[in-house]
């Protein structure tokens, strides 16, 4: 579930004149030398007022030439992080955790479902906690939200590689991604309140990694599989709830399709009032999850894309 980390260590200027001898040859000519020959591990630095700084950008899914990562990749990860290190300096160094970007791939060969999805990911809702949802213009293959501690983006890596022009891997074709990042402010957050450690290990724990992933993306494009209103009020109408709720909650999906979710939320009633209480949104919500039926429906425009028929779409976020 990791794709890609950074991380930071220091050298005194002692070391980094060392390092400058032992090559013959700049310390930045040294970085960009042993960046030219990999695409794994990629080195950057700068001078600080005491020290010189090492940036280390560590791309996993290509240093183990594979898409899947376990909890029981992090000694093979560390072994090859340290080599690199070693390669460079001479000998290992401390590593600080700057940040480490979390990932679910979903495999799904048809283009016009993942393009029905990312469609459907830009009407959820606008803000959750402190992350905000970016331009749709922007960003019209993903979905991005950001705060200043952790970013979350949903896109398809095929055509993120496409558009960036880079070779894009076996396991990266057909695949809907979706990401977590935590920054460095997040990363200070967790010493400070929960004492955890800015070292690798603690962040390979696939625990944790499931729990952001849950708490992150699973709050934001709900649970339930996606359907255009037809086949959605078929299973509304076959279903054992009673006939006043049937009636509220197509009546709220027509909403959420019509505005997204954050605008069902601003939607007032004839006397001005909030349609959607806190209550009335969670009970519409809770109703759809136990029928399976995601908030957000497939519009017509939708429904037919690159001669398929999508009037239902199993929801890929399922873990």
């Amino acid at each position: 579930m990791i794709h890609t980390i950074k991380l930071r260590t220091s050298l005194s200027f002692e070391e980094k004149n060392s390092i400058e001898v032992r090559f013959n040859k700049s310390i930045e000519e040294v970085m960009k030398e042993i960046n030219s020959k990999n695409e794994d591990i990629k080195f950057s630095g700068k001078n600080k007022a005491h020290h010189y700084q090492i940036n280390l950008f560590i791309d996993v899914t290509k240093l183990l030439n594979r898409g899947n990562v376990y909890e029981k990749d992090y000694y093979e990860v560390k072994r090859r992080i340290d080599e690199a290190i070693e390669g460079f300096a001479g000998y290992t160094l401390d590593l600080i955790l700057m940040r480490i970007d979390y990932r679910i791939d979903k495999y799904i060969n048809s283009k016009a479902k993942r393009l029905i999805l990312l469609h459907l990911y830009k009407k959820m809702v606008d803000k959750y906690g402190f992350k905000v949802k970016k331009g749709r213009k922007k960003y019209k293959t993903s979905v991005r939200y950001d705060s200043q501690s952790m970013q979350v983006i949903i896109y398809d890596k095929e055509q993120e590689r496409e558009d960036n022009n880079k070779h894009c891997e076996d396991y990266e074709k057909n695949i809907l991604r979706f990401e977590v990042r935590l920054l460095n402010k997040h990363l200070n957050y967790n010493k400070r309140k929960y004492n955890i450690e800015k070292d690798l290990k603690y962040y390979f724990n696939e625990e944790l990694q499931i729990k952001y992933m849950l708490s992150n993306i699973q709050k934001i494009v709900y649970r339930g599989d996606y359907y255009n209103i037809r086949e959605a009020s078929k299973i509304i109408n076959q279903s054992y709830i009673k006939e006043k709720d049937k009636e509220f909650v197509r009546g709220f999906l027509i909403d959420v399709s019509e505005n997204g979710i954050s605008g069902a939320k601003e939607i007032m009633d004839e006397d001005n009032k909030t349609k959607y209480t806190k209550y009335k949104f969670k009970k519409a919500i809770d109703i759809l999850e136990e029928l399976n039926i995601n908030p957000i429906l497939i519009p017509k425009s939708r429904e037919y894309l690159y001669g398929e028929r999508n009037f239902h779409i199993k929801n890929p976020f399922d873990i």
